[in-house]
């Protein structure tokens, strides 16, 4: 998911004894939780330890609304939790 965020068009490679048996492109997840810290300082996110819910708008460009306050927000403007 975190892969997809940042670079909506990237590849990955499966690799197994030093070849590359597969190479795929990430594919955008529907919703993603508990990754997105969302930006609105009123949403309840920021006020209790609620995990966070984004649905995906768009892919191109990435665009993501909050699920508790409603707000859409493009992936530049929002912060990503490395470690959710």
């Amino acid at each position: 998911n975190t892969i997809a965020l940042i670079s909506p068009s990237a590849t990955y490679s499966i690799i197994n004894n030093f070849e590359v048996v597969r190479k795929s492109a990430v594919t955008m997840p529907r919703t993603i939780d508990g990754l997105i810290v969302c930006p609105n300082p009123h949403c309840v996110t920021t006020v209790e330890k609620v995990p966070t819910h984004f649905a995906v708008e768009t892919a191109d460009p990435v665009t993501v609304r909050c699920g508790y306050c409603e707000k859409s927000y493009k992936v530049a403007e929002v912060r990503i939790r490395l470690r959710p």
